[in-house]
């Protein structure tokens, strides 16, 4: 076994990269290269390696508009039925070509005395969740999510045949929007990190609550509960719908305040594409 980063090449270096980008599991790879688990997550420390993606993007969108949600939290004691419809019935008034929800679309965890239990959203998942037949919805699945549906088969299954509804793993895609890259995270910390994509047009962010531009290319999108995390800087309950016009993205905010999905801040956040987010 190898233990030390030093002992590292960069030609073994780059062969755990794409065994990593392969879909390999940390144990393979450990018995592949001889270098120890430990030091492998070392190697694949995205805050000292960018990738750039070589493979087909998780799935295709075409048309003006996509609708953004994040973190219904189905089942807590912060759900809002009302608020998924509402963004739903306004993505439909908005012509848009897809939905990405970008996790913990259920609560997952059970508090006794406060959230419902899993099979109410469960049940709820499967009956209440709407259908639409305007567009699709891409589910990026997040920590709350993910102890339900990694551990319970017919949890999953459930999950896989909802009408509309397209589960697209843990922690982080990327789709192709009018052939440019764009990205989708949510944190979890029972996944080792995945390597971190540099060519995204933008990436959108779930499982922080609260709506934020981290940087020119990062966004957080709020939550589409009750569950808000700084309600003194007047936060409410949210959705986005993102507009590409000319090679930019523009992302306009909906909110519930007085309780009515109302759009609040036209072209909240801006970017223009480049020549290296176009997908190859």
């Amino acid at each position: 076994m190898i233990y030390k980063r030093r002992d590292i090449s960069s030609e073994l270096n780059n062969n755990i990269m794409q065994l990593y980008i392969n879909g390999v599991s940390l144990d393979d790879i450990e018995k592949l290269t001889g270098v120890s688990k430990n030091t492998l997550l070392y190697v694949l420390n995205p805050r000292k390696f960018d990738l750039k993606r070589k493979e087909i993007p998780t799935f295709k969108t075409e048309g003006e508009k996509i609708l953004v949600i994040a973190d219904t939290h189905i089942g807590s004691h912060w759900e809002n039925l009302k608020y998924i419809d509402e963004a739903y019935e306004t993505g439909i008034k908005e012509n848009v070509s897809s939905c990405i929800h970008l996790g913990d679309i259920i609560q997952g965890s059970f508090n006794k005395g406060l959230d419902k239990p899993i099979s109410y959203q469960l049940k709820t998942l499967e009956k209440v969740y709407p259908e639409v037949s305007e567009f699709e919805t891409y589910l990026l699945m997040g920590n709350h999510d993910f102890v339900v549906f990694e551990y319970d088969k017919d949890a999953k299954i459930l999950l896989e045949s909802k009408k509309g509804l397209h589960p697209l793993g843990y922690k982080r895609a990327y789709f192709n929007w009018n052939n440019y890259l764009f990205g989708m995270d949510h944190k979890i910390k029972q996944i080792e990190d995945d390597y971190v994509i540099r060519d995204a047009g933008l990436c959108f962010i779930g499982h922080g609550h609260e709506l934020k531009i981290k940087s020119q290319d990062k966004l957080k999108a709020p939550t589409l509960s009750d569950n808000i995390i700084n309600k003194e800087s007047g936060a409410y309950p949210a959705f986005l719908i993102a507009e590409m016009y000319d090679n930019e993205v523009f992302v306009d905010v909906y909110n519930f305040k007085n309780n009515k999905a109302k759009v609040r801040k036209r072209n909240y956040f801006r970017r223009k594409l480049l020549e290296v987010n176009k997908v190859k």
